[in-house]
């Protein structure tokens, strides 16, 4: 939907969306050792399961090679659609 720019349908949605966002994708490895323990650990697990989405979104033919390229863009992405999707039946998420 990007890549369409505001001729997608979901431009309005996308656009109203936050960019900024405080979560462990978002910090810095200074940040991880300012929080407790346990904090810590959490947000260094967002941050590994953000990882793997960037390298799969990279390996995937679906995207224009400068969509996956732009870094703020895909943890944009990945940033909605965690705070955005809802767990449906059982493991299924849906924005």
């Amino acid at each position: 939907e990007y890549e369409k720019g505001d001729q997608s349908p979901y431009f309005p949605w996308l656009n109203a969306m936050p960019r900024r966002y405080y979560n462990g994708v978002s910090m810095t490895y200074a940040c991880f050792d300012c929080l407790p323990p346990y904090v810590s650990r959490l947000s260094k697990k967002e941050r590994e399961r953000y990882k793997v989405c960037r390298d799969i979104l990279q390996r995937a033919s679906l995207l224009d090679d400068a969509t996956t390229a732009n870094k703020e863009l895909v943890k944009f992405a990945y940033n909605a659609a965690l705070t955005r999707s809802t767990v449906v039946g059982t493991r299924e998420l849906r924005i």
